[in-house]
Protein backbone atom coordinates (compact mmCIF):
# COMPACT_ATOMS: atom_id res chain seq x y z
CA UNK A 1 0.00 0.00 0.00
CA UNK A 2 1.57 3.60 -1.08
CA UNK A 3 1.30 6.39 0.74
CA UNK A 4 -0.98 7.96 -1.61
CA UNK A 5 -3.83 5.79 -0.99
CA UNK A 6 -6.39 7.10 0.57
CA UNK A 7 -7.61 4.43 3.52
CA UNK A 8 -11.69 4.23 4.40
CA UNK A 9 -11.79 5.77 7.33
CA UNK A 10 -15.11 3.94 9.55
CA UNK A 11 -16.87 5.73 12.40
CA UNK A 12 -19.12 3.13 14.29
CA UNK A 13 -22.93 3.55 13.64
CA UNK A 14 -23.61 1.49 16.41
CA UNK A 15 -21.70 -0.35 19.00
CA UNK A 16 -21.37 -2.33 22.53
CA UNK A 17 -19.19 -3.45 25.18
CA UNK A 18 -18.87 -6.66 27.78
CA UNK A 19 -17.93 -9.74 28.37
CA UNK A 20 -18.73 -12.33 25.62
CA UNK A 21 -17.94 -15.78 25.77
CA UNK A 22 -17.29 -17.31 22.43
CA UNK A 23 -17.83 -21.49 21.55
CA UNK A 24 -15.12 -23.13 23.05
CA UNK A 25 -12.81 -20.15 24.40
CA UNK A 26 -12.51 -18.26 27.45
CA UNK A 27 -14.48 -15.58 28.33
CA UNK A 28 -12.87 -11.86 27.60
CA UNK A 29 -13.64 -8.34 26.74
CA UNK A 30 -15.44 -7.84 23.75
CA UNK A 31 -16.43 -4.80 21.65
CA UNK A 32 -19.53 -4.62 19.11
CA UNK A 33 -19.10 -2.35 16.19
CA UNK A 34 -21.94 -1.90 13.77
CA UNK A 35 -21.95 0.11 9.88
CA UNK A 36 -23.03 -0.59 6.61
CA UNK A 37 -19.64 0.33 5.63
CA UNK A 38 -17.91 -2.59 6.90
CA UNK A 39 -19.68 -5.19 3.96
CA UNK A 40 -16.87 -3.89 1.80
CA UNK A 41 -13.90 -5.43 3.89
CA UNK A 42 -16.29 -8.73 4.99
CA UNK A 43 -16.46 -9.18 0.93
CA UNK A 44 -13.41 -8.86 0.47
CA UNK A 45 -11.66 -10.71 3.00
CA UNK A 46 -10.96 -14.38 2.50
CA UNK A 47 -13.09 -16.44 4.87
CA UNK A 48 -10.65 -18.09 6.57
CA UNK A 49 -9.21 -14.52 7.51
CA UNK A 50 -12.68 -12.98 9.26
CA UNK A 51 -12.28 -14.40 12.20
CA UNK A 52 -8.66 -14.04 13.24
CA UNK A 53 -6.08 -13.88 16.33
CA UNK A 54 -3.39 -11.07 16.63
CA UNK A 55 -0.12 -11.61 15.36
CA UNK A 56 -0.78 -14.70 13.47
CA UNK A 57 -0.08 -12.81 9.46
CA UNK A 58 -3.38 -12.76 9.16
CA UNK A 59 -3.89 -8.59 9.79
CA UNK A 60 -1.57 -6.15 11.93
CA UNK A 61 -3.16 -3.31 13.34
CA UNK A 62 -1.71 0.29 14.89
CA UNK A 63 -3.28 2.95 16.95
CA UNK A 64 -3.29 6.29 16.40
CA UNK A 65 -4.42 9.45 18.36
CA UNK A 66 -5.53 12.45 16.14
CA UNK A 67 -5.72 15.25 18.25
CA UNK A 68 -7.75 17.84 16.03
CA UNK A 69 -10.85 15.71 16.25
CA UNK A 70 -9.98 14.36 19.99
CA UNK A 71 -10.38 10.90 18.28
CA UNK A 72 -8.49 7.71 18.53
CA UNK A 73 -7.99 5.91 14.74
CA UNK A 74 -7.46 1.74 14.97
CA UNK A 75 -5.67 0.80 11.47
CA UNK A 76 -6.12 -2.38 10.18
CA UNK A 77 -4.47 -3.95 7.06
CA UNK A 78 -5.31 -7.83 6.26
CA UNK A 79 -3.04 -9.93 4.48
CA UNK A 80 -5.32 -10.19 1.28
CA UNK A 81 -4.76 -6.38 1.00
CA UNK A 82 -7.77 -5.02 2.72
CA UNK A 83 -7.47 -2.31 5.01
CA UNK A 84 -9.35 -0.07 6.79
CA UNK A 85 -9.77 2.24 9.69
CA UNK A 86 -12.47 2.76 12.68
CA UNK A 87 -12.51 6.12 14.20
CA UNK A 88 -13.47 6.16 17.91
CA UNK A 89 -14.36 9.94 18.76
CA UNK A 90 -14.10 11.00 22.43
CA UNK A 91 -17.55 11.61 22.85
CA UNK A 92 -19.32 8.94 20.27
CA UNK A 93 -17.39 5.41 20.08
CA UNK A 94 -14.71 6.49 22.03
CA UNK A 95 -16.86 5.99 25.15
CA UNK A 96 -16.16 2.36 24.10
CA UNK A 97 -12.52 2.47 24.93
CA UNK A 98 -13.22 4.46 28.38
CA UNK A 99 -15.65 1.57 29.06
CA UNK A 100 -13.07 -0.74 28.01
CA UNK A 101 -10.15 0.55 30.19
CA UNK A 102 -12.68 0.10 33.53
CA UNK A 103 -13.19 -3.76 32.05
CA UNK A 104 -10.58 -4.65 31.11
CA UNK A 105 -8.43 -4.84 34.69
CA UNK A 106 -7.29 -8.63 34.33
CA UNK A 107 -5.31 -8.64 30.53
CA UNK A 108 -5.10 -6.09 28.18
CA UNK A 109 -5.68 -7.72 25.29
CA UNK A 110 -9.79 -7.93 24.20
CA UNK A 111 -11.42 -8.68 20.87
CA UNK A 112 -13.63 -6.76 18.60
CA UNK A 113 -16.07 -7.89 16.35
CA UNK A 114 -17.18 -5.87 12.92
CA UNK A 115 -20.85 -6.42 11.95
CA UNK A 116 -22.39 -4.83 8.70
CA UNK A 117 -25.67 -5.80 9.18
CA UNK A 118 -28.42 -6.33 12.14
CA UNK A 119 -27.25 -10.17 13.53
CA UNK A 120 -30.15 -12.95 14.34
CA UNK A 121 -27.47 -15.84 14.51
CA UNK A 122 -26.37 -17.63 17.87
CA UNK A 123 -23.17 -17.56 16.71
CA UNK A 124 -21.14 -14.34 17.10
CA UNK A 125 -19.38 -14.49 14.54
CA UNK A 126 -21.45 -14.75 11.51
CA UNK A 127 -21.58 -12.51 8.63
CA UNK A 128 -19.18 -10.33 11.32
CA UNK A 129 -14.92 -9.88 10.90
CA UNK A 130 -13.64 -10.85 14.30
CA UNK A 131 -10.46 -9.33 15.44
CA UNK A 132 -9.31 -11.56 18.73
CA UNK A 133 -6.21 -10.49 21.03
CA UNK A 134 -6.06 -6.69 20.46
CA UNK A 135 -4.06 -4.34 22.72
CA UNK A 136 -5.42 -0.32 22.88
CA UNK A 137 -2.43 1.32 22.49
CA UNK A 138 -3.06 4.83 24.91
CA UNK A 139 -1.31 8.25 23.74
CA UNK A 140 0.23 10.21 25.98
CA UNK A 141 -0.34 13.30 25.02
CA UNK A 142 -4.47 12.04 25.35
CA UNK A 143 -6.05 13.19 28.48
CA UNK A 144 -8.12 10.23 27.59
CA UNK A 145 -9.34 7.03 28.18
CA UNK A 146 -8.59 7.47 32.04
Amino acid sequence: MTTEQRIKVILPAGGSIGKIKPRKAKETVGIILEHPDFAVPYQQIHPNNRIAAAHTGKFEYRWEYESQEDAYLLYLTFSDGVGFAIKFVRNQAGQILEKLQELNKKSPMFGIILRYQEHHSPDIFDNSIALIGLEFDKNPAADWPA
